[in-house]
């Protein structure tokens, strides 16, 4: 009993803590997912799982944990690599989701619907509309059909119904540019308008989400490049 005691105890080896950390810091990578701030997370557990391998391979077998410094390596790595894939991604869905709602606008603007294409603006932009020749003074209430009637007298609307009257007006998308503000999606899309005109113009879209409304994507600016931006 006592051989085999010895023999147990011979053939012990302990759990490398360096293992136990790196797989910790792992699990806790997956936060990243949610918040791509905290990409140093798998970058830290990255480290820990390559030290914690060559902790145990220079130990001559008294350490054990092999398994999980590589499961904990192979977590890391994942996590690391999804991040910028899944920013990517949900770039690439809002580019989409935010030139579809545009052209949508645009075309509201061409066939002069005025207030359906007003109810597509953000808050400020709307506020444009219900502005006092005071600065100091709030906004006053407007009707919506006086608002869409001012909608509609806009340069940009102008030449876009213009355009519209005489042909079907063609847009390439110049460019998509996706950032955040304060939280809030925002892409920035540049056209050319019409086939030989090549008049760029710029359209802010926001996204707003909402926890009792379905998420939508409203019109924050817009611009012809011989004027200032309606941002409001």
């Amino acid at each position: 009993m006592d051989v085999y005691d010895a023999d147990e105890l011979g053939r012990y080896r302990s759990l490398s803590s360096l293992a136990v950390c790196a797989l910790v810091l792992s699990l806790f990578s997956m936060l990243s997912l949610l918040v791509p701030l905290l990409a140093i997370i798998p970058l830290a557990g990255i480290a820990v799982a390559l030290l914690a391998l060559k902790r145990i391979a220079a130990t001559e077998n008294t350490l054990s944990g092999t398994g999980v410094a590589r499961f904990a390596l192979f977590l890391s790595l994942a996590c690391l690599v999804a991040v910028p894939m899944r920013l990517y991604v949900r770039d690439t869905l809002y580019k989409t989701q935010a030139d579809q709602f545009a052209r949508h606008w645009l075309e509201l603007l061409g066939t002069g619907k005025g207030v359906e294409a007003l109810n597509q603006l953000s808050n400020d932009a709307m506020t444009r509309f219900a502005r006092s020749d005071n600065p100091d003074a709030p906004p006053s209430r407007i009707e919506p059909e006086v608002a869409a009637a001012q909608l509609l007298q806009d340069p940009l609307v102008t030449k876009f119904s213009k355009l519209a009257t005489q042909r079907p007006p063609s847009l390439e998308t110049l460019s998509a540019d996706c950032s955040s503000n304060n939280g809030i999606p925002r892409v920035i899309l540049t056209y050319r308008l019409g086939d030989s005109d090549q008049v760029p113009l710029v359209v802010s879209a926001m996204r707003v989400d909402r926890a009792d409304q379905v998420s939508r994507w409203l019109i924050d600016s817009w611009k012809l490049p011989d004027e200032a931006t309606h941002t409001y």
